[in-house]
């Protein structure tokens, strides 16, 4: 799992798709916090759950204060969209 968030340069923003996860292992849920944690701050990255026992894991994780939790790949991408434009807005471009 850290592999494949690490696959996603830093260049790049991350939608980690959680959707069809129904569990997840502490082992995998520690390695999953840690990857996400060395993300740049500069990318948006973004986690989708479905499953209420898999978001309070995630949030018990504290993964929600780097990258929020959202229901929809759809509304990932909506989050994504809209910070970017904020940002690129802030700074005058």
């Amino acid at each position: 799992m850290a592999d494949a968030i690490d696959f996603v340069g830093d260049e790049h923003h991350l939608v980690v798709d959680l959707a069809a996860v129904e569990r997840i292992a502490e082992p995998c849920l520690s390695i999953v916090a840690a990857a996400l944690a060395e993300r740049p701050l500069w990318t948006e990255t973004v986690v989708v759950s479905l499953d209420p026992q898999v978001r309070m894991q995630l949030v018990l994780a504290d993964i929600d204060r780097r990258s929020p939790v959202v229901l929809t790949v759809r509304q990932a991408i909506d989050f994504v969209e809209a910070r970017t434009r904020a940002a690129t807005s802030a700074l005058g471009v």
